[in-house]
């Protein structure tokens, strides 16, 4: 009874922990395509990065 219920809330947590892991793996991708997409834009204009660094920080 107790291994049955231990396999299973294993495997819920597992599964909650592999959804955790997705969306943090998700965030860095979009914050490295953030920083490439700046950092194509800051070729052009370094200010801009600065500016948008500043805003970035603010928010949080």
């Amino acid at each position: 009874m107790f291994e049955i219920l231990r396999k299973s809330t294993s495997k819920i947590y597992w599964r909650r922990a592999h959804i955790k892991l997705k969306k943090i793996v998700e965030f860095v991708q979009k914050m490295l395509d953030f920083q490439w997409l700046m950092g194509a834009r800051a070729a052009a204009n370094p200010l801009l990065l600065l500016d948008n660094y500043q805003n970035f920080f603010l928010d949080i």
